[in-house]
């Protein structure tokens, strides 16, 4: 589910598209919690910094071919991998939580490292 994500993700951002705009597909990968959270931040004061799900300001267009998920720690309802996007210019790390809701596993938290 993360890999898929992400390659979804990062192809839309490239496209100049604006995924968290598309919450048919968001909520497929996305726990509620986190969507609100998004939500509540984008609204804020100081709006959004960058973008919540790569943890960059800018991003590299060869992350859309060099993303790998690391096999899934999980324990109860809850769990967390890592995301590797390696770029020619630039490459992110992040921590990927998970929470198992009623449609399966999604993403919870985003952490970059």
């Amino acid at each position: 589910m993360v890999r898929s994500f992400y390659h979804w993700y990062v192809k839309e951002t490239l496209s100049n598209h604006r995924p968290l705009e598309d919450r048919k597909e968001m909520r497929r990968s996305v726990s509620e919690r986190l969507l609100r959270e998004i939500d509540h931040i984008v609204q804020g004061p100081d709006g959004l910094d960058g973008d919540y799900f790569l943890d960059a300001q800018d991003f590299d267009e060869s992350w859309a071919n060099h993303i790998t998920v690391s096999t899934p720690e999980l324990k109860g309802d809850r769990g967390n991998t890592i995301v590797s996007l390696k770029g020619t210019q630039m490459s992110r790390k992040l921590q990927i939580a998970l929470v198992r809701e009623k449609s399966g596993w999604k993403i919870d938290k985003v952490t970059g490292q």
